[in-house]
């Protein structure tokens, strides 16, 4: 290849996976690669299932070329740099040697990822209504694709309240291919409340906050519990993702639950 740089240092632009592509660009012109970018790309448990996500696009060009890595929250990013920050940053040190372990062995997160991958939103979407291949029923909602804005912080599903959800426009060609986000429908309002109760309770905020590392709530990310008929609580949760006795106690912890309030 001829002569490479001893050291490239990059703060490459942060426009989608831009600044994969250029730091992919970069590595085989240099002993050794420092730069700093979002992570979230390694980080997400859920990306080695989807061929079209960074990790698997990038895993030859980048992933195995990291040699360290070091993670800036994004809070902290944010203060250290003046600026707002929704996502984690790295620092990466890359070379031709790299031997990094970026893969994610998090038992608990795998048990829920392979759980979620079971069974979850990707079969409701408008077109499928639209197209007859799931029974229409009385009681109807939308989903956006987007969650996370304002106040509600990067590990809401829900984007809007409830009343908005439910102000589905009548299924039409148009808005069913347009619309990538979810729809469901149900037997009754009961169901269809319980249904946004679940998506809004601490459990499942917990769940998104394991792996959402920007505004996007993609369906296969999303566990479809197909029984809405009663409202769900920790112990319906619990029950669902085969979680043991630890592995309950630490989703508490993280959630900041105490005891007392376990069965709200």
């Amino acid at each position: 290849m001829g002569k490479k740089f001893d050291v490239a240092i990059m703060n490459p632009p942060y426009d989608r996976n831009l600044h994969l592509k250029i730091l992919a660009a970069v590595i085989p012109h240099a002993e050794k690669t420092v730069n700093i970018s979002p992570v979230r790309w390694l980080q997400d448990p859920f990306a080695p299932y989807s061929t079209r996500s960074d990790y698997s696009r990038f895993e030859e060009s980048v992933s195995k070329k990291i040699e360290t890595l070091d993670v800036i929250p994004a809070k902290d990013a944010s203060r250290l740099f003046g600026a707002s920050f929704t996502m984690n940053l790295g620092i990466y040190v890359c070379s031709d040697k790299g031997g990094y372990d970026y893969q994610h062995n998090d038992p608990l997160v795998t048990k829920i990822v392979e759980k979620t991958m079971e069974s979850n939103w990707v079969p409701y979407s408008p077109k499928k209504f639209y197209q007859g291949l799931i029974p229409r029923k009385a009681f109807s909602m939308n989903v956006s694709p987007l969650g996370g804005s304002g106040s509600s912080g990067l590990d809401n599903i829900m984007c809007t309240t409830y009343e908005s959800q439910c102000k589905t426009e009548p299924m039409t060609e148009k808005n069913a291919y347009d619309n990538q986000g979810g729809h469901f429908e149900f037997d009754t309002e009961d169901e269809r409340r319980n249904f946004y109760n679940v998506y809004v309770h601490p459990f499942m905020k917990w769940h998104m906050r394991l792996w959402k590392y920007n505004e996007h709530n993609f369906g296969y990310k999303i566990p479809y519990f197909s029984d809405y008929t009663h409202p769900w609580d920790y112990k319906d949760f619990f029950a669902w993702f085969g979680l043991t006795e630890d592995e309950q106690a630490r989703v508490m912890r993280e959630i900041g639950v105490s005891e007392t309030d376990e069965s709200s």
